[in-house]
Parts: structure tokens; C-alpha cells; sequence
């Protein structure tokens, strides 16, 4: 008996070892690995946006902003040393205006930004797709930095979009491409919810054509998907102007909202697809002044599969340690 006893005690304190190893792995690679799409390796995403690198092999830029005043130049923003748009990002210029700049010049963000308000024109993906977002309008480009001061939230910069300029940044990407039979998808975003009736992205053909979300409408989340739209909402006002963590997953017979980490609403069912074509961030087009965004927006990542609850931690725990949400 004694023998046994000894044996079974040995055995668990071998399997608690295991475990207690495979934790400190994965607290390890959560926290010293910040590149969030090394991280999953299950599905390639389709578009990715974000305010810092996602990918350590992207070599590319962040953002193409406009500069307000001062002969009005253009340039391209790279991530600071640290992986993120900062004052200490560098700046290539791409439009001199009448500036008085040289083509190719770089300086430190923070002085080209200086005493002025600046604009993005294009957001560009990091998912080696090239599928970037642009607004050629100047009055509807979304502003990320006002007066001289860096546009934040939770102390990273964010990009904000303003309802009353019906700011929106644009991309003919088929909804068929995007998401796998036109639906089947998994939509992560960080960003604060607007009140009023604002689509923070997506599809949307101005009638039921759809696969967007709305951030909120009348204290609602609805999340839409489908040419004859299915519609899941979960109430979000209590999130509304504060940064947060979200996860949209439409899948062969699933629709689902995650709220910083945790399935807050779920529905079973057939799923139609989508055959639009216009992918918007920051609002609906066809509706002006109405059905925009009117916050900041600092992340947004589309996977064209259904991704597993795993996945979601990953992609959940590695935007909560960033970006400090809940």
C-alpha cells in the first residue's frame, strides 16, 4: 500500500509540474512575443489595421496622413522603435504641397505634426493582402492628431472619426474574398463604441445586404451578416466612448459577439452571404452625416474563417496586455 501511495503521489506531483510548465509557456509567449499575428497561426487574415505592428516581418507603414496647414504635405508614418505610431515615428514625405519640404524628406512625426491637426488618408493593411483603406476627401478623412496633440486612447494613439464629417476610409474588396462563402468570418476590433445609430465597418448596401457592425444603435450592438441580414445584438452602452476589446464570428450555423474576452451573445442557425463589394470603415456612404462612427478606432483585424474559442483568447489576451482594456 505504501508503495502505491508513493507512486500516485509521484505521479501528481509530475502532472502538476507539466501543467505548471505549460503555463509559464504560455504567459511567456503571450508577453514576450507582442506581434499579435505571429501569434495565430490557424488562419491567414484578410485585412489588418492597426495603430501598431502586428507582424514581425512587415516592413511596410502604418498610415499616410495630411497635414491641415503649414502648405498642407502628405507622408507616410513607420512605426517608432517600439512597434507603434508615436511622435518619434518617422515620417516620409510624399506631397510637398507648398510646404516648402523636399520629396523623401523624413523627420520625426511630432515635427511635422507640430501646431497643426493632421489626417489619415490611408490606413494600410499589414496582412500582406495590399488591402489598404483611403479617403481622397479631405473633409471626410479621419483625424489622428488635433491641434498639435496626438489623437489617444488609453494613452496609444488611436485613430478618431468624426459622425458630423462623415469620415470614412474606403476599399472595393468583394465581400466573397473576404470571408469564406461571403460570411464564414471572425471580425477583432479595438476600439470605442459611439452612441447614436454609427457603423464602425463593414458591408452594407443601404439595405439588407450586409455584414457590418453597428457600435451602438440605440444602446445596442447589432451585428449583421448576410444578403437578407441575420441580425445578433447585445446591449453596449455601458461601453459606449470607453476602449474595448470585440470579436465578430459568423460561421456555417454560428453568429457570435465577444466582449472584452467573454461570449456575451450567441445565435444558431443558417447564414446567408454577402455579394457586396464596398468595405467601409467608419461608416455607411449612402447615408451622410447619419450611420458614422463617432470615436477612435485603434484596431481592426478580419480572419475569413470562423476562428476557434483559442484563437480568441490569444488575439484577446495579446490586445488586453497592449492596449490596457479590460
Amino acid at each position: 500500500m505504501r508503495i502505491i501511495l508513493f507512486y500516485l503521489s509521484f505521479l501528481l506531483l509530475c502532472t502538476e509540474s507539466v501543467l505548471a510548465q505549460n503555463e509559464q509557456k504560455m504567459f511567456y509567449a503571450l508577453n514576450t512575443n507582442p506581434y499579435l499575428l505571429d501569434q495565430i497561426t490557424t488562419s491567414n487574415p484578410s485585412v489588418a489595421y492597426s495603430v501598431r505592428k502586428l507582424k514581425r516581418k512587415y516592413t511596410g507603414y502604418a498610415m499616410r496622413v495630411r497635414r491641415s496647414s503649414g502648405g498642407s504635405p502628405s507622408g507616410d508614418v513607420a512605426f517608432d522603435g517600439t512597434g507603434v505610431v508615436s511622435g518619434n515615428s518617422i515620417i516620409t514625405i510624399t506631397t510637398v504641397g507648398t510646404s516648402g519640404y523636399t520629396l523623401g524628406a523624413k523627420m520625426n512625426f511630432s515635427t511635422f505634426y507640430s501646431g497643426a491637426s493632421v489626417y489619415v488618408s490611408t490606413w494600410y493593411d499589414q496582412s500582406g493582402n495590399s488591402r489598404d483603406v483611403t479617403q481622397s476627401t479631405a473633409g471626410q478623412q479621419p483625424r489622428i492628431v488635433n491641434a498639435g496633440t496626438l489623437e489617444v486612447s488609453n494613452s496609444k494613439a488611436s485613430v478618431k472619426f468624426i459622425n458630423a464629417n462623415s469620415t470614412l476610409l474606403t476599399a472595393t474588396i468583394p465581400s466573397t474574398t473576404m470571408f469564406t462563402s461571403g460570411y464564414q468570418g471572425t471580425a477583432s476590433l479595438v476600439l470605442e463604441a459611439s452612441s447614436g445609430s454609427t457603423s464602425a465597418f463593414g458591408y452594407s448596401d443601404g439595405g439588407t445586404d450586409r455584414w457590418q457592425a453597428h457600435m451602438d444603435e440605440g444602446s445596442f450592438l447589432y451585428f449583421d451578416v448576410g444578403s437578407s441580414y441575420t441580425r445578433l445584438s447585445y446591449t453596449n452602452s455601458a461601453n459606449q466612448g470607453l476602449l474595448r476589446t470585440y470579436a465578430l464570428v459568423a460561421g456555417v450555423s454560428l453568429q457570435q459577439i465577444w466582449v472584452s474576452g467573454s461570449m456575451v451573445a450567441s445565435a444558431s442557425g443558417a447564414l446567408s452571404a454577402s455579394t457586396t463589394s464596398a468595405f467601409n470603415i467608419g461608416g455607411i456612404p449612402l447615408f451622410p452625416g447619419t450611420w458614422y462612427h463617432d470615436d477612435h478606432q485603434s484596431e481592426l483585424i478580419i480572419f475569413p474563417t470562423n476562428l476557434s474559442n483559442s484563437d480568441l483568447s490569444k488575439l484577446y489576451n495579446n490586445q488586453k496586455v497592449f492596449f490596457g482594456t479590460p
